[in-house]
């Protein structure tokens, strides 16, 4: 994109009178690491950071400015603000205000990710998309995702995510989005928000705000809580979804082929066969979450079955959304990107729909951040995994707990490192293995350190 100076002024006011007449740059970046040249920096300032110690390395690295909330002894073009953060909000809200297309937000406590990426994928059968990267979803990653606009982007696709109550709600003012869809409510953060009617109460902020500014909502008639807020509040403008119950889009499950499944993909008075593919029972709610958000923005079933098939698992530096693989001839799902006990169970339902000859094991890390739902949380999940038949190999204190007062025997605690000695030495061909766990229990790395000591003794 090109940043010109009336760009900024506008955005920002006077403080931007500094640049030079004819001055223009290539973006914004906050990360000196990998910030381009000629792209403008904003030096921002947190707890445990400051970019204000990297205004050296992006000069050297040829940005084009930097913003910055005091000025530093170095020979670039420098914008003083009173807070580079609120200074990235405003920026942000300026290229939002610039464009004049549908916004798409996609909120829920599962899902989410996975649900953008497929929207993004059916639209681009007709539109010019931008779409957040990866899981932009916090205020930071919303603004930069919006500072990337150009003129020809025609549909804007973000995700918002919260672990605090308020934070849709900050979210929807900074994206004013048109449209919005929850994909589910369930147990995540609760040791912020305490029950799951309070993340319900946050997730559907985005449908508050879309009904004041009579946005557009997509709804997933399948989640109570959902289908509870419709009979609330008169909505003018509502497209329902759903994989149970007529709805103006539905999908019915109708077969499983290697663990993809096929549905019956139905829109007002068409339907249509589509084979997903991409693996497990989750992408099938997925699925017809990003095709009601398609038919909201005009697109045809043959549109939508077409994009269908170019849709593929996401997979961030390791961190797997549902990547499915064969192994050296084992089956290998990496989940590894986040947890709760929504997406755990599904992960879970997934490795048993897998069409393997051999055994089922899951290598889990805990849920975190479920504060006193924690522990009934954890037993249930080890629970339904007896329940599927899979062998569980659990990583850290929340899992412990739950094994010692269930004194489950379908499974072990164990380290990292034991957990890579046991599948080296007990998988065998034919077998299959999930990896998942919340971020900070990094369970991807137990999946490399695997793989890496399978590649080493073949």
């Amino acid at each position: 994109m090109r940043v010109q100076k009336s760009d900024i002024v506008k955005a920002l006011g006077s403080a931007a009178e500094i640049l030079p007449e004819g001055w223009s740059a290539r973006g914004f970046s906050v990360d000196s690491r990998s910030l381009q040249a000629g792209e403008i920096f904003i030096a921002l300032r947190g707890n445990r950071f400051d970019g204000h110690h990297f205004v050296q390395q992006a000069a050297q690295k040829g940005a084009a400015a930097a913003i910055v909330e005091r000025p530093c002894e170095i020979p670039i073009l420098q914008i003083t603000v009173p807070d580079t953060f609120e200074t990235l909000r405003q920026l942000a809200r300026y290229y939002r205000h610039r464009h004049r297309g549908p916004v798409i937000a996609v909120a829920g406590s599962a899902g989410k990710t996975t649900t953008k990426e497929m929207i993004a994928t059916l639209l681009a059968e007709r539109f010019s998309i931008l779409k957040a990267f990866g899981n932009y979803n916090n205020e930071l990653g919303v603004a930069l995702t919006l500072l990337q606009w150009e003129p020809g982007d025609e549909v804007i696709v973000l995700e918002l995510g919260t672990n605090h109550p308020g934070e849709i709600a900050s979210l929807c003012q900074l994206a004013e989005p048109t449209i919005g869809i929850v994909t589910l409510i369930g147990p995540e953060h609760l040791e912020f928000f305490g029950t799951v009617e309070r993340v319900a109460r946050e997730e559907l902020q985005l449908f508050e705000y879309l009904v004041k500014q009579q946005g557009t909502l997509v709804a997933n008639l399948d989640d109570p809580f959902v289908a509870s807020f419709l009979q609330k509040y008169p909505i003018d403008s509502v497209v329902r979804y759903s994989l149970q119950k007529d709805a103006d889009v539905r999908a019915t499950i109708v077969g499983w082929e290697n663990g993809r499944a096929a549905l019956q993909l139905q829109i007002g008075g068409e339907s249509q066969r589509v084979r997903l593919p991409v693996v497990g029972h989750v992408m099938a709610r997925n699925t017809v979450a990003a095709a009601a958000v398609a038919f909201a923005l005009g697109l045809s079933l043959e549109e939508i079955v077409s994009g269908l098939q170019k849709v593929q698992p996401l997979n961030l530096n390791g961190q797997g959304r549902m990547v499915v693989e064969q192994y050296q001839g084992i089956w290998v799902i990496n989940d590894t990107y986040n947890a709760n006990p929504v997406s755990m169970q599904a992960a879970l339902e997934t490795l048993r729909q897998l069409p393997v000859a051999g055994r089922r094991f899951a290598v889990l890390g805990d849920m975190l951040e479920l504060g006193e739902a924690s522990l009934p949380a954890h037993k249930a999940i080890l629970d339904f995994a007896y329940q599927q038949g899979i062998y569980v190999l659990a990583v850290g204190e929340e899992f412990a707990r739950a094994f010692a007062e269930m004194q489950f025997r379908s499974g072990s605690i164990c380290a990292p490192v034991e957990c890579v000695d046991f599948l080296q030495k007990e998988l065998r061909s034919g077998d299959a293995v999930l990896f998942k766990g919340s971020r900070g229990m990094a369970v991807e790395k137990i999946l490399e350190a695997w793989k890496q000591r399978r590649t080493a003794h073949r």
